[in-house]
């Protein structure tokens, strides 16, 4: 006979595992997306993930096992608790980490830059717009974020252009130091605005780069200038090289061209009315273009890419899949296992959905479709217990074991004299 079946408090339970993991998966973002690599942190994310969910499942039912019966809680529950880390947080962590490698060979396909190199506007209008040089401590703060890997330089301009730190390869803590300390003893000079004259010293900077490595350009003005747009920036265009455009203040005629700069180059322009913003908007630019994971914006050249929208909703509608292997894993019920990865198929679609269209659409909220993502992913799957019915009695063995069965009238697993004496899996 085939019945449905649902344990409402397993529901409950699943957005409060749901909710736990995704506060902890924050947290992990938080403070640690900038130090560890993609691959380790969406193993860390998906794994802890999956563990609260199935944690908390797991208690669901063990207070009221609506799904296996009371004589699974007497019997089997100590080897559910046994399988509780190896079938979520480990089978998550190898997901979780061999996903993103799939993802990032996609994302990847262009090169996160390894060149930074800042151009600031010093002329005589800044001393107005920027009197505390946070242009110069965001460029310090920037510097000291940087990976060993990246090479910087900084260029200071107003009517001519000034190689204040030539580009250098920030491979220790004194090299770092040594480039802040040049930022802070340099003295403005207040002339006027000469913005081709920077981008062409930009140009020299990275010609003289023996290794070609890919580059980005970090360009903070607050006025106008006179200058041949789609001529100055075509060697940019050409070799694939971002100007984004940070403008101060700018008045309407500085902000056009600023914007102009910024899309002749595949770059972004960021409008700042206080100077206090620079170091947010210097580290947001040099985040945006890095290596993007799973959970978090695509951004560069593969930001509009379908394939890549495609891969995401696939890969995390897999991690779905594994979701529900996992509570089936926890409750060696292979109906249930079933059940349970039909719905983590329609979770994982869902919530691959819910990432890409949110977090493309609306970057700056996306820890609300993190959010909206996780707990798809725990309610979804715990629901498809009811919308497959289960088959109790007949031949058939519930067990995912390949044991004799001996049938239990309570539970419906499939066990014999091992089962009985709860050997595990």
């Amino acid at each position: 006979m085939m019945t449905r079946k649902i344990n409402w408090l397993m529901v409950l339970f699943s957005l409060i595992g749901g909710t736990v993991g995704y506060g902890i998966g924050e947290f992990v973002l938080a403070e640690y997306e900038s130090s560890l690599p993609n691959v380790v942190l969406m193993a860390i994310y998906f794994g802890q993930l999956a563990f609260f969910v199935s944690l908390f499942c797991l208690l669901a039912e063990i207070i009221s096992p609506a799904l296996n019966g009371k004589g699974w809680r007497q019997r089997y529950a100590s080897t559910s608790w046994k399988m509780l880390v190896p079938s979520s947080l480990v089978l998550l962590f190898a997901a979780g980490a061999l996903f993103q490698f799939l993802y990032g060979l996609n994302v990847g396909s262009f090169k996160r830059p390894e060149n930074i190199v800042m151009a600031i506007d010093v002329s005589g209008s800044m001393d107005g717009n920027d009197p505390n040089r946070q242009s110069f401590q965001a460029a310090t703060d920037l510097i000291q974020k940087m990976k060993k890997s990246n090479q910087a330089a900084v260029i200071a301009f107003d009517d001519q252009a000034t190689v204040i730190q030539p580009l250098m390869r920030l491979q220790s803590q004194a090299v770092k130091d040594e480039i802040t300390q040049k930022l802070n003893e340099y003295k403005r000079t207040g002339g006027g605005t000469e913005i081709s004259r920077a981008l062409a010293e930009v140009r020299k900077e990275i010609e003289a780069d023996s290794g070609k490595r890919r580059s980005l350009v970090i360009l903070i003005s607050d006025g106008y200038s006179s200058m041949d747009v789609p001529a100055v920036t075509e060697p940019f265009r050409q070799e694939q090289i971002p100007i984004h455009t940070i403008g101060v203040s700018a008045d309407a005629g500085g902000e056009a061209l600023l914007r102009d700069i910024a899309g002749q180059t595949g770059g972004s322009y960021h409008r700042v009315d206080e100077s206090s913003e620079l170091t947010f908007i210097f580290d947001r630019i040099y985040e945006e273009n890095q290596v993007r994971h799973l959970v978090g914006e695509r951004t560069g050249s593969s930001q509009d890419s379908m394939l890549s929208a495609l891969l995401r909703v696939v890969l995390i509608m897999g991690i779905g899949i594994l979701f529900g292997l996992a509570l089936g894993f926890l409750f060696d019920n292979r109906f249930l296992a079933r059940n349970f990865s039909i719905g983590g198929a329609v979770a994982g679609l869902l919530a691959g959905l819910a990432l890409e269209w949110g977090i493309s659409g609306w970057p700056e909220n996306s820890e609300w479709w993190r959010l909206l993502a996780a707990l798809l992913l725990a309610l979804v799957v715990t629901l498809f217990s009811a919308v497959i019915p289960i088959k109790e009695g007949g031949d058939a063995p519930r067990t995912m074991r390949s044991y004799s069965p001996l049938r239990r009238a309570d539970s419906g697993f499939g066990s014999d004299k091992r089962d009985q004496i709860n050997k595990g899996f």
